[in-house]
């Protein structure tokens, strides 16, 4: 979040936007799983989502690089937030609903629990390892400022 506000200058309101919206296609992307994918083969909505996750995380490079095809900033840093937060929320009933059939019945709502406490802690580990890892390269809000993204 720094680069879009340091370099791309994101007000704090199109910050606060970009989670917004993320958070509500994340939830629409439940919705839609619920009542139009339910039937659909996980196989293809895994499969599915890693390759367009995998198109959309590649965007992000095309931002820091400038080339937006002549959209805003903004709107092609919502439209990739939003829909990699679409994908994930199409991904995760499918997911839950697998982990909590290989564990015996009775214990669900202790393994949900398990798993959600598992998913934020590994969210809070990914966080710590990429901090560690930006030692590698100077990333500082000066360095940014100054356009040197090599």
């Amino acid at each position: 979040r720094e680069f879009l506000k340091s370099v791309l200058g994101f007000t704090p309101n199109q910050l606060n936007a970009l989670l917004i919206v993320s958070a509500g296609m994340a939830f629409f992307g439940l919705v839609l799983y619920k009542f139009v994918l339910m039937r659909c083969s996980w196989r293809w909505i895994f499969i599915g989502g890693i390759l367009l996750n995998g198109v959309f995380s590649s965007l992000q490079l095309l931002l820091v690089k400038g080339y937006t095809f002549g959209i805003s900033p903004f709107v092609f840093a919502l439209g990739d937030d939003a829909v990699m937060d679409f994908i994930l929320g199409i991904q995760y009933i499918p997911t839950i609903v697998l982990l909590v059939s290989l564990v015996p019945e009775g214990i669900e709502g202790a393994s949900y629990a398990l798993f959600t406490t598992s998913l934020n802690v590994g969210g809070i580990l990914s966080d710590a390892l990429s901090t560690v890892l930006l030692r590698i390269w100077d990333v500082s809000k000066d360095t940014m400022q100054e356009g040197d993204l090599s």
